[in-house]
């Protein structure tokens, strides 16, 4: 299912196109400290599975 929130590290890539993805279905955004390590190891295990899954059923992340 949709997860209900998810955590961000307040970095820019892609900042709008997750944004209007979060918004879409009603996602609550949390934002860590970007210096802060063990912030960014949590959000690299814990979502690791999610960016895989949307991986798959986009383009891999690349652009034309």
């Amino acid at each position: 299912g949709t997860p209900y929130e998810i955590l961000l590290d307040n970095a820019k890539y892609n900042l709008g196109e997750v944004e209007a993805l979060l918004r879409k279905y009603g996602v609550a955004r949390l934002y860590i400290l970007l210096y802060y390590p063990e912030s960014i190891a949590i959000v690299k295990v814990k979502y690791k599975p999610i960016i895989t899954a949307l991986s798959k059923i986009t383009d891999g992340g690349k652009t034309s």
